[in-house]
């Protein structure tokens, strides 16, 4: 048997050995990008806004640049499997796929948004310098053992610091603080994934009057801020309720905010 240099001869899956086909490298080595939209009433969320953060994601991993018709034609027939469902996660994930020219892999399936979120600090940091920076990327097994590791401190979300030792994000969400009368984020330079919600979310709290704004944050004022919200496309605006088993309050900055976000949600699904 021959191949051309760097083609398989052989492949083995599940207990048995295929035919030579090229593997995906999206399976091989995490060259991939993906979205994760919330479906409510049969309808998912911003569909534009994350396109365009999916082709952006792309054009930095130099993956080939998704089709805007594929994407919508995926995110509209999968969001019609979910008639009678209230909350539902559709996730996109983009590959090179075997060819090269691109793999679109859809789920959907339904899930319940929690009220309160409990958090711990991460010990892994975050690289602001980072080849990955603000990429969506598949490479995601950091966020998940952050993650794990908050789960096993009793926390449902990891709070990650940068290399510097400044606040960066959530091991799956964006962290806002509500401090000083205002809604404090850290920027975008301080490496956290552009988020939609996050992205949203300061624009209409600016649009509605509330003071919110990006600065930079030194990591420990989670130790003794009294309030704090963390943000992402499934869980919308929501309060954390504790960090390391210190209870925080619900200020008042953050349940306005929270509100607002629902509204405008509700009534323009693809702001």
């Amino acid at each position: 048997m021959s191949a051309a240099p760097g083609q398989p001869i052989a492949v083995w899956r599940d207990g048995d050995l295929r035919p030579p086909r090229w593997p995906d490298p999206g399976l091989l080595s995490g060259m991939g990008v993906f979205e994760t939209l919330l479906v409510t009433a049969g309808t998912a969320f911003a569909p534009t806004r994350h396109l365009r953060r999916l082709q952006e994601g792309s054009a930095r991993m130099d993956l080939p640049i998704p089709n805007p018709e594929a994407f919508r034609a995926a995110v509209g027939a999968l969001s019609a499997q979910c008639q009678g469902v209230q909350f539902a996660r559709l996730r996109l994930t983009w590959t090179p796929g075997p060819s090269g020219t691109g793999c679109l892999l859809g789920t959907v399936a339904p899930f319940t948004p929690m009220e309160r979120v409990r958090a711990a600090l991460s010990p892994y940091r975050r690289n602001e310098d980072s080849a990955l920076t603000g990429v969506k990327s598949t490479s995601y097994a950091e966020n998940l053992l952050a993650l794990r590791q908050a789960q096993r401190l009793g926390a449902d979300e990891a709070i990650l610091p940068n290399s510097r030792g400044d606040l960066c994000e959530g091991a799956t969400s964006n962290v806002f603080i509500e401090q000083g009368g205002e809604l404090l984020t850290p920027p975008l330079s301080s490496g956290c994934l552009p988020g939609i919600t996050r992205e949203l979310a300061l624009e209409w709290g600016r649009e509605a009057g509330l003071p919110v704004r990006e600065t930079d944050l030194p990591v420990s004022v989670m130790n003794t801020t009294q309030g704090a919200a963390v943000t992402s496309a499934l869980k919308g605006v929501v309060a954390l309720a504790a960090i390391d088993g210190r209870p925080l309050k619900l200020g008042p900055l953050t349940k306005e905010l929270a509100a607002e976000f629902r509204r405008r949600r509700a009534r323009t699904r693809d702001p």
